[in-house]
């Protein structure tokens, strides 16, 4: 595969780049879900307060 007869060099690089597809579609699917990540921070400043 592609001059690499080791599974131990081509095996991590398909596993890279499925990794960078899934999330490149992952963002693409909750692109405009709003900012929910950063709410927990703001309510765990409240709590600390």
């Amino acid at each position: 595969m592609l001059g690499v007869e080791d599974s131990g060099v081509w095996v991590p690089y398909v596993i890279s780049i499925v990794t960078a597809l899934f999330f490149m579609f992952y963002e693409i699917l909750h692109w405009n879900e709003g900012d929910k990540h950063i709410h927990w921070f703001d309510e765990e400043e409240q709590v600390e307060e």
